[in-house]
């Protein structure tokens, strides 16, 4: 029987994600479509068990399943180049290792509304935060509830975009992914979410449609350390000035400083002095300082309000 071409390649990176990886992969073949549909996995060398529990899942479904099992860990930038160029469809949906989708009809959903608009890049949904006791802590996007026109859009507003909810037209990115490289830094969402806006608008589904996983226990791609976590989004939002050829140099430096700002904070309250003081002098202008304490004591003044008012 003659293999068709896939209509959506389903795009997996997993590492440690052995406690997590059935849910995520039961999460995608409970799917009702009307098309044709790939997984492509790509494992980072996990020192657990997954790749024990993708090669059963690879055993069952050997049509539907397409895996790369490393040798050695290449990082998640190099794992997402390959596991892309591994894809065949004409739509990439996301989905990492330890997070799940809970509607099965989301792929249906979203390249039904892709398929008849031609004008959106792509298009997301809300998702619900769990935390390693699997108790809901947070629903995003907070602040977005529409679609995104613009990238000034985008980039002056904080956006948090739920990986697992996001399906685009893959020919959009891989047609990026060289000049992306050349930024000296790893590709992220932040990144990706900006390629696919610069090439049309992104649809808002006003439906929640899976679970984003903040893993504090383990060394997975999803594990939480906040000051890591905070440079690493100065670096990525960097990498896209970088791209743009800093033509939203404005908006992103404003991005930047809050970020700085954002772990400054972070490190008033573990009063990590030393790494306070590090950061302090090493990324703040003269001007951002002054902003900076200036930041800081409405921080004080909000949640001095808020302890007397509440």
């Amino acid at each position: 029987m003659e293999n068709k071409q896939p209509l959506v390649s389903v795009l997996m990176l997993t590492y440690n994600h052995g406690g997590y990886i059935a849910q995520a992969l039961d999460s995608v073949l409970m799917q009702k479509v009307k098309f044709d549909y790939e997984i492509v996995i790509g494992d980072d060398c996990s020192p657990d068990n997954t790749s024990t529990i993708l090669l059963k899942y690879k055993e069952q479904y050997p049509e539907k399943i397409k895996m790369i099992l490393r040798k050695k860990n290449i990082g998640a930038t190099k794992n997402f180049v390959d596991v892309l160029k591994q894809c065949t469809g004409k739509y990439i949906a996301n989905l990492e290792g330890d997070d799940y989708w809970t509607d099965e009809n989301k792929l249906q959903i979203q390249v039904d509304f892709l398929e008849k608009s031609p004008e959106y890049s792509a298009c997301f949904h809300s998702a619900n935060i769990i935390d390693e006791n699997e108790k809901i802590t947070d629903t995003i996007p907070k602040i977005l509830s529409k679609d995104i026109n613009s990238l000034d859009e985008f980039f002056s507003t904080t956006y948090c975009l739920p990986t697992a909810s996001v399906v685009y037209r893959k020919f959009q990115v891989s047609s990026a992914i060289e000049k992306l490289l050349l930024t000296g830094n790893y590709i992220s969402d932040y990144i990706i979410d900006s390629i696919n806006i610069s090439k049309g608008k992104m649809k808002f589904i006003n439906r929640n449609m899976s679970v984003y996983r903040q893993i504090y226990t383990n060394n997975s791609y999803s594990s939480v350390d906040c000051r890591k976590s905070i440079q690493e989004a100065i670096n990525v939002v960097t990498a896209v000035n970088i791209f743009f050829s800093f033509k939203y140099d404005e908006l992103l430096k404003k991005r930047i400083r809050e970020l700085n700002f954002h772990y400054l904070g972070y490190c008033t309250i573990k009063m990590a002095i030393n790494d306070f003081l590090e950061f302090y002098k090493k990324n703040l202008s003269f001007n951002e300082k002054l902003l900076f304490w200036v930041y800081f004591l409405k921080k004080i003044i909000e949640k001095i309000y808020k302890s007397v008012f509440r």
